[in-house]
């Protein structure tokens, strides 16, 4: 439905600018309109949310409170809208490896007696660094319902570091400062301001975030198999290997 909805707006738009009659000079200078007017009002709507809060709806909770004041609009409602969903969520350890600086949990819902959207969250209690097997961050760069559920069960359990958002989940293009910059001072780069370039989010936080990730979900695995008996132990050691060498000889070209 929201993509026939989009489709639809977006052709709305091109019909007030585009005719069939237009020859192609024609063609262009209309549809250079057309991209300046939806320029123009994008910066408009920045523009306004910068000068506006949003609407945190658990004014208690000290994630959203955060989130509301370093994120945009746009962004930190889809963090609560994410927020919002994890009050039918339960939560159970799955392995506590707290000498080893992890933890391991497991979210879900009851429906009609079944667990649904079940889910594992590794934690790094030693850097604050959660990962999911959704990967919804990892892949829309916004925390997930699962991974707020831990946070909020670790903050409320005297883990301060997971009371408010921690920095390596914080990307530089989604925040209030980054889109100050490009609103309202859009020769930022000329003057050598690339903080909110995807360059600068793929450097050296991003590095260290991925290693704090695969570090945990391999101290989790190496657990795992050291407890197994021999006959596993030495079946999954054989393909962890196989699957390090590949991983290496590809990483290497």
């Amino acid at each position: 439905m929201l993509t026939t909805q989009a489709s639809e707006s977006c052709n709305s738009q091109v019909r007030l600018f585009l005719k069939p009659k237009h020859n192609l000079d024609e063609f262009f200078i209309h549809f250079t309109g057309l991209l300046a007017d939806k320029r123009r009002k994008e910066t408009e709507s920045d523009y306004d949310a910068l000068q506006s809060a949003p609407y945190i709806v658990l004014e208690k909770s000290s994630i959203l409170q955060h989130a509301a004041k370093i994120f945009t609009k746009n962004i930190f409602h889809r963090i609560q809208e994410q927020y919002l969903e994890i009050e039918d969520y339960l939560i159970e350890l799955v392995q506590d490896n707290r000498d080893d600086g992890f933890i391991s949990y497991r979210t879900y819902k009851m429906e009609d007696d079944e667990r649904s959207d079940e889910r594992v969250i590794l934690v790094d209690t030693s850097t604050a660094t959660l990962v999911c097997d959704c990967r919804m961050f990892r892949t829309f760069g916004v925390l997930c319902r699962h991974m707020l559920k831990v946070m909020r069960f670790l903050g409320e359990f005297g883990n301060d570091s997971m009371r408010t958002i921690p920095d390596h989940y914080i990307l530089k293009r989604w925040t209030l400062e980054a889109r100050r910059k490009e609103v309202g001072d859009g020769d930022a780069d000329e003057k050598g301001d690339t903080s909110h370039s995807h360059e600068n989010e793929t450097g050296k936080g991003d590095i260290a975030m991925r290693y704090r990730e695969t570090t945990a979900m391999f101290n989790q695995l190496a657990t795992k198999l050291s407890m197994a008996d021999e006959k596993v132990y030495n079946r999954w050691m054989g393909a962890l290997q196989k699957v390090c060498k590949e991983a290496n000889k590809a990483l290497s070209k």
